[in-house]
């Protein structure tokens, strides 16, 4: 868990410093730019060549939580990552600072 963390991370680092100079969404906590947002809004996606890198984050709360509306949004998330044929990979990360889902 320790080396999946310190890897997540350094993709963070790297893609945030590849992200500075596109200016048509605001950086997310992990310096990733969202190409898309689901619609029930708990998820965003970004695209790093191959790998979709979606981003958990309950607006305006302090922790992710389960519930049936954003179980119904991951649903909707994946179903956008299994009808595009050019992602391979995706890393789920958390939006919340100090946490993952509670």
């Amino acid at each position: 868990l320790k080396v999946l963390a310190a890897k997540v991370k350094m993709i963070s680092k790297i893609l945030q410093s590849q992200a500075l100079g596109a200016a048509k969404q605001p950086i997310l906590s992990h310096g990733v730019r969202p190409l898309s947002t689901t619609a029930g809004g708990f998820f965003e996606i970004e695209k790093k060549g191959n790998v979709a890198i979606v981003t958990l984050d309950a607006k305006g709360e302090k922790v992710n939580t389960l519930s049936s509306k954003m179980m119904a949004d991951f649903h909707s998330m994946m179903d956008t990552l299994e009808g595009d044929d050019s992602v391979k990979a995706a890393v789920v990360i958390s939006g919340k600072p100090d946490n993952f889902i509670a």
